[in-house]
């Protein structure tokens, strides 16, 4: 299966004996190598967006973001929309990062405010499918599952997810634990499966 971690920062991972290109090799159980692409925009990038609206709506917190993005339903209509882009590479630490992040494709006849915050989930989500795609293991049709504390603030994460590589997306998210600790955990779940 791959998995995924969300936090501050985002790794995917995948025990495999196939050599993945532009996989990090870390150690495993069983002389088995767990398979990780790091620094992929999650938490972090979404922190600053919200910074970003607190400033342009001139508020004293970040409420406004984080519910707009936890309330946002899964729409099949809006995975057909594809007009409005955002990159969340703003770091230069970001995987994909190459000038920055962006908006872009906002226009008068396309814009609500539904689609723009939906539409920054589908980045985040489109950046670990290009990922599984760029593996060439899409074939294989590995569940999906996802740990971090980060996925209860944007449900429909997982339902992009799935909409994108057409897997089966499970939620392992029992524990509220920092990067490291859900890294150990991967490890730990996929080891029955060695």
């Amino acid at each position: 299966s791959w998995n995924i971690n969300l936090g501050t920062g985002s790794q995917i991972a995948i025990i495999t004996e196939k050599k993945l290109k532009n996989f990090e090799i870390r150690a495993g159980f069983k002389n088995k190598n767990l398979q990780c692409v790091s620094h992929i925009p999650a938490g972090r990038s979404l922190d600053l967006l919200a910074d970003f609206f607190k400033s342009i709506r001139e508020e004293d917190n970040v409420d406004f973001f984080w519910e707009k993005i936890k309330n946002i339903e899964f729409k099949n209509e809006y995975m057909q929309n594809k007009q409005i882009k955002i990159d969340l590479n703003f770091f230069r630490q970001n995987r994909f990062y190459s000038k920055g992040g962006f908006f872009k494709n906002i226009t008068e006849s396309n814009f609500n405010n539904d689609l723009f915050f939906y539409n920054i989930i589908f980045s985040m989500a489109y950046n670990f499918y290009k990922i599984i795609k760029l593996s060439k293991s899409m074939k294989d049709k590995l569940d999906i599952n996802i740990y971090g504390s980060l996925e209860k603030k944007i449900p429909i994460f997982k339902n992009v997810l799935k909409y994108l590589t057409k897997s089966e997306v499970k939620t392992r998210n029992d524990l509220d634990d920092p990067t490291l600790i859900n890294l150990e955990k991967i490890y730990l779940d996929n080891y029955n499966s060695l």
